[in-house]
């Protein structure tokens, strides 16, 4: 009797703590994927100055069979993608990266010069602004001229892929009050885990491949805040097709985020028939013995607000 009692304990507090471990995971996953939304939202629609700018010329090629309106397109600093019903849903987000590379003296035709060490890379997606202006642009190439003091910035039409469709509408008004920036674009959604296939928040960044950022997130869903008179507040939330159906992407201000984590093992005594309440959408997920919890946020995006 002692040593069955001993072994009913024993087991008791292997599961015990098996439950504690799931339930730290989750948690840990939660706040970790959780964050990084956070971070990225807020820093989304950044073009360099305070604020946003009523608009940006964009030079790229789209007529060349490289361009790619996801990634080159950049009309869009936010773009959610609307899974539809139970289906996660998935975002794009666009932005200006960095503290900006002080222009050297007054642009030239096809040229910008920078300080030696810009940090720019042929093929780069440049963006130059003074506050005032702002344009996009392909980098064809980048050349040390001076003796090595100055890096020089060709975008040169017609060059690369996809290249520059003209070569400097605005480009040569840039003087040393401008900056250039690199730009960054960024694909969240939820797939498959290629290591364990199970559900995971992937991020592609810059077309590149997803990678999985946060294993065990099995849905995201998504509404956004629509700001309709400029006071700063979100009147109204509404999902990616509501938006696109009212054309107001540019009045997002918010982002309402809602994701279901799920545990990696199965320690649940019984099978999990719940379902879960993520905005306005109800997940039944598979009937197993995983822990699950809704994590929930309201993110502003930082550089739409006066």
């Amino acid at each position: 009797l002692i040593t069955g009692g001993v072994g009913q304990i024993y087991l008791s507090s292997k599961q015990t703590f098996r439950h504690s471990a799931a339930q730290a995971e989750i948690q840990e996953n939660g706040r970790f994927a959780m964050g990084y939304l956070r971070q990225n939202i807020r820093n989304a629609d950044f073009w360099g100055c305070g604020g946003t700018l009523s608009s940006i010329n964009n030079h790229i090629d789209s007529a060349h069979a490289d361009f790619d309106s996801d990634m080159h397109g950049f009309a869009r600093g936010v773009e959610g993608i609307d899974g539809g019903g139970t289906v996660s849903d998935s975002l794009w987000l666009r932005r200006a990266t960095g503290i900006g590379v002080q222009v050297n003296a007054q642009s030239v035709g096809r040229f910008l010069d920078l300080p030696a060490t810009s940090g720019f890379s042929n093929g780069d997606i440049g963006f130059v602004s003074d506050c005032a202006n702002a344009d996009l642009f392909y980098i064809w190439r980048v050349r040390s001229r001076d003796s090595g003091a100055t890096t020089r910035l060709n975008h040169r039409a017609s060059r690369g892929a996809p290249g520059n469709a003209a070569a400097n509408p605005n480009l040569a008004n840039y003087s040393t009050d401008a900056k250039v920036y690199n730009t960054d674009v960024l694909f969240l959604s939820i797939g498959n885990d290629p290591m364990t296939g199970e559900s995971a928040l992937l991020r592609a960044i810059d077309g590149s491949a997803n990678e999985v950022y946060v294993g065990n997130v099995e849905n995201m869903q998504l509404q956004y805040g629509i700001d309709q008179d400029a006071d700063g507040v979100a009147e109204r939330y509404a999902t990616a097709t509501a938006v696109n159906a009212t054309g107001q992407w540019d009045e997002v201000i918010s982002i309402r985020v809602a994701l279901l984590v799920a545990s990696t093992q199965e320690v649940r005594d019984s099978l999990d028939t719940n379902t879960y309440q993520l905005l306005d959408v109800t997940i039944d997920p598979v009937d197993d013995r995983r822990l699950r919890q809704v994590y929930t946020s309201t993110i502003m995006i930082r550089n739409r607000l006066s």
